[in-house]
């Protein structure tokens, strides 16, 4: 910057520095006119000064201003010719030609000049127009630092010393290389390439970092490939040494030192650097390598508006934002997003521990292991929603999304051997295949069918008979017929067809193998599915749990067929809503698919799958999204195609993405989850009522209602055929029918459905059963918005009772129940209690949500009019000012909501003036 460009810096900062904070931002965007990059300079420098040291700034401010723009002026100063130094001796060393130009100094090449033998080297020098005091220190701390330095994948330094003039030079490893970057564009390597180079890269910062030396200033200029492919390092120039104190004179101006577009946000903001610092700059390295584009978009900007961007903006996964070359997004997506995203997350203590885990995480992905950066995932991604997030959600009138989410579970997977290949759908039509086979030449009836004519459950069935007559004295292929006959019927929801199958082979495994016999067992285990799957939950675990004895007294090691019961065991303990139990039950079956050489087999990713619902039930978001994702990347590479599994992950995906607010990818998930299960089953099957089921509830969130009644009505078309209307399917999916009309304040209608839905569970579940939590959630809502007052007091104890049961009693679920309870009490005047319990919810929710979630406001609201019927004006002013700056971050601003929380501040607002106004009248008299 020239001379007079640094007067009118001076001259608007002066001006600025005597403003208030309010103030100083508007004078500034006037006295820059427009001009970006003197905006930029500007608000950079101040930021410097009051990033100073505080007490050092009070004391003498003048003096700080000064030094900074000494410190500025002079490493701004136009470099002088540089070919004055070319021919010139340095050591043993002359000069041949500029390399390049660094933060404070120039980088030459040069030869030996005493002809002992041929040696090339680069020498770095401080050129004079940047020999202040602080660059001078600096390079000296350069030298200390390599060489303590002794890494192939580092530069190497080889001298050092004071030229003639007095000026501090290096001599150093001269590498004849591209910038990584360069390299990668010219190679179009591919994503495992890539990654072999970048772990080289990684292993040199490593061997820096446990030489407790950080670099701070990596970049693809700083990075050069050989031609033989190897990875130099250069450029430690402002690298910190972790064991040395903070030294002030070496960090004041760092800024001006950094590479804007790889620093860390900590580095621009002047906070402490870690290692951490280096995790950052590497991961946008990494992700310009694979993308060939940066995460944000840099151009035609100034460096304040980059550095704004990398403080505030999040970045777009790499899979988004591939730019060209040889990489495809899919080849990104999943683990190396993860990876890379949280390299580059915004709070360095939420990034790679250390080097080493980033690498054990490259590692893991090259070797087709789980990787550690998909934990954690989600907690992230939802604090972040909560911070961005702008559209609209349901109205909070009676609407529990944590609660509700947990429900339905049985919905989500109406079958678990759906889930498993050999029981889907389109074995039902091999099997169909296979008896038309049979029928054709034993039934003249069947004789010209085309396959088109009858139905494949009616095929099921008449097979049972025609297999009962044909096969009963070839027991062991009437017994495997006849189980693959039951299976598929139930699959088809031909229950009593099914039953029936299943019955008869059983009695003959009996006969034939023996009571204790495995194939016995496995039979029973059949049976329990499909006696789940009808809702008749004490049943089925008696059979499973026989099933299980039988197995265990049988074999003494682990097998498959071990671990398939108590995977079928463990979802039987979660249709029951016993969580913690269904939890233990699938870590139990894991072991034993791992234990018996099964860890890469299809039963035991369909058992993950199943876990993972049950984890989201649990609100372990992290671990079932890391099993979801690995889930569906397993079915996708092992069915190359449509298949049930894939649509029904599809939809678990989508119910999870639903609990962490993200309609948008949620939707998605769940729209290709019908696509396919249309294209697999049919239009009207019934495994489609469960995807219907979450978007009616997605819907509803959105305050989409018609779109949202739609689809919970074609759910429960769909489990009134399948189950009847006394079902708890059909009762869960009239659950979301009635609150939509609670919405909609059609509260007769609500009431009615919600009195059916309690008569319903009450027969069919315990009574301290999570769902049934949820219907008396609701029901209360309903009375409660109809003033029977003390009848909602009654069902919301009830509520708060089952799920601190079910959830603990400082799960977020618990605090919703406190919050809905205290708003009856406030309605009764129980104010003492009331409050007692919005205090006890906003506790809850501080420790469980993200501090902008809706339902701290919705909490804040509530406990306010409390406290205005108190008269406690200053405090309800308070709590509903934090409450519309939260919901004004999650909702539109016409959000009824928010018009709610003005109007009661408004009123806050007049009686605290008739207050002042009559304190100021009786001071007067």
């Amino acid at each position: 910057m020239e001379n007079q460009d640094w007067a009118k810096v001076e001259t608007i900062i002066d001006k600025a520095l005597t403003l208030s904070e309010s103030e100083r931002q508007d004078y500034i965007e006037e006295a820059c006119k427009g001009d970006k990059n003197l905006k930029g300079e500007v608000t950079q420098l101040l930021e410097s000064i009051f990033a100073s040291e505080s007490k050092k700034w009070l004391e003498n401010p003048v003096e700080v201003k000064s030094e900074l723009f000494r410190d500025f002026a002079k490493e701004s100063i136009t470099p002088t010719d540089s070919e004055s130094l070319k021919g010139r001796t340095i050591g043993s060393y002359t000069i041949t030609k500029l390399l390049g130009e660094g933060g404070m100094g120039q980088v030459y090449l040069a030869e030996r000049s005493d002809g002992s033998f041929e040696h090339q080297v680069a020498i770095k020098i401080i050129r004079e127009s940047r020999a202040t005091k602080t660059n001078i220190d600096r390079f000296r701390q350069e030298q200390n630092i390599l060489a303590e330095l002794n890494h192939p994948g580092i530069a190497k330094l080889f001298d050092g010393g004071i030229t003639d003039d007095g000026f501090p030079y290096l001599i150093m490893e001269y590498v004849d290389g591209v910038p990584i970057d360069q390299f990668c564009r010219n190679h179009e390597l591919s994503p495992h390439q890539h990654i072999e180079l970048f772990i080289k890269i990684l292993e040199a910062i490593r061997h820096a970092h446990e030489n407790l030396v950080v670099h701070r200033d990596l970049k693809p200029g700083n990075i050069l490939i050989t031609s033989n492919k190897e990875v130099k390092i250069l450029d430690f120039g402002i690298s910190k040494l972790l064991a040395a104190p903070e030294d002030q004179s070496l960090t004041q101006t760092q800024t001006r030192l950094l590479t804007p577009k790889y620093a860390a946000p900590e580095q621009i903001k002047q906070q402490p650097i870690t290692t951490a610092t280096d995790i950052y700059s590497l991961g946008i390295i990494f992700y310009q390598l694979l993308c060939q584009t940066l995460p944000f978009d840099f151009e035609n900007i100034s460096s304040y508006e980059i550095e704004q961007l990398v403080l505030k903006q999040q970045p777009a996964p790499p899979s988004t934002n591939v730019a060209s070359g040889k990489i495809t997004p899919n080849q990104l997506k999943g683990d190396l997003d993860a990876i890379i995203l949280k390299a580059i997350r915004k709070e360095p203590e939420e990034r790679y521990r250390g080097i080493s885990e980033l690498l054990e995480d490259l590692n893991n992905y090259q070797k087709g292991l789980p990787v550690s950066a998909l934990k954690g995932t989600t907690v992230y991604r939802t604090k972040k929603f909560f911070k961005r997030h702008k559209k609209g959600t349901a109205l909070a009138a009676g609407v529990l999304l944590l609660i509700i989410s947990l429900v339905g579970f049985y919905t989500n997977r109406v079958e678990d051997e759906r889930k498993q290949a050999e029981l889907s759908a389109s074995q039902a039509e091999e099997t169909k295949d296979f008896l038309l086979n049979i029928f054709n030449t034993t039934n003249p009836e069947f004789a010209s069918y085309s396959g088109n004519d009858i139905s494949a459950k009616t095929l099921l069935k008449n097979g049972v008979e025609e297999v009962d007559a044909s096969l009963w004295d070839q027991p062991s292929a009437y017994i495997e017929l006849l189980s693959s006959i039951g299976s598929a019927l139930k699959n088809l929801t031909a229950y009593p067809s099914s039953e029936e199958a299943y019955e008869k082979a059983l009695t003959k495994s009996e006969e034939y193998y023996g009571t204790d016999h495995p194939q016995t067992a496995s039979i029973l285990a059949e049976i329990a599915t499909l006696k789940r799957s009808q809702g008749q939950r004490e049943e089925a675990e008696n059979l499973i749990v026989q099933s299980i004895e039988i197995l265990e007294q049988k074999e003494t090691e682990a097998s498959l067929s071990l671990a398939n019961k108590y995977s079928i065991y463990a979802f039987t303990k979660a249709y029951q809503g016993e969580y913690s139990e269904a939890l233990n039950l699938f870590q139990k079956a894991d072991s034993l698919y791992i234990a018996s050489g099964n860890e890469g087999s299809l039963h035991r990713f369909t058992t993950l799958d199943n876990r993972a619902e049950t984890e989201a039930r649990m609100g372990k978001y992290e671990d079932a999204e890391e099993h979801l994702y690995s889930v569906l990347d397993f079915y996708q590479n092992h069915y190359k195609g449509s298949h049930f599994n894939i649509a029904q992950t599809f939809s678990s995906l989508g119910a999870l993405h639903s609990n962490t607010s993200d309609y948008e990818k949620s939707n998605a998930y769940l729209y290709k989850s019908i696509e396919m299960k249309k294209e697999l089953l049919g239009e009207d099957h019934i495994d489609l009522a469960s995807t219907y089921d979450r978007l009616a509830i997605n819907y509803r969130e959105l305050n989409e209602l018609d779109r949202g009644e739609k689809f919970a009505r074609q759910s429960l078309k769909l489990n009134e055929e399948a189950h009847g209307e006394h079902s708890i399917q059909y009762a869960e999916t009239l659950n979301n029918l009635a609150l939509i009309q609670l919405d909609r304040n059609q509260l007769t209608e609500a009431k009615s459905n919600y009195e059916q839905i309690i008569a319903t569970k009450k027969k069919l579940l315990e009574p301290t059963h999570t769902s049934m939590g949820v219907a008396y959630y609701n029901y209360a809502s309903v009375l409660q918005d109809l003033d029977s007052l003390s009848e909602a007091k009654n069902y919301f104890e009830k509520t708060i009772e089952i799920d601190k049961a079910t959830y603990g009693p400082n799960h977020p679920g618990v605090a919703i129940d406190y919050n809905a309870l205290a708003s009856v009490l406030t309605d009764l005047n129980d104010y003492e209690k009331a409050d007692s319990l919005f205090s006890l919810s906003e506790s809850i929710y501080q420790e469980t949500l993200p501090p902008t979630h809706y339902r701290i406001g919705q909490n804040l609201v509530e406990h306010s009019k409390l406290l205005y019927i108190q008269e406690e004006y200053t405090l309800a002013q308070d709590k509903l000012n934090k409450a519309i700056d939260i919901y004004k971050q999650s909702f539109k601003e016409n959000d009824p909501r928010i018009e709610e929380a003005i109007e009661l501040l408004d009123k806050c607002n007049e009686q605290i003036q008739n207050v002042n106004s009559s304190n100021n009248l009786d001071a007067t008299t």
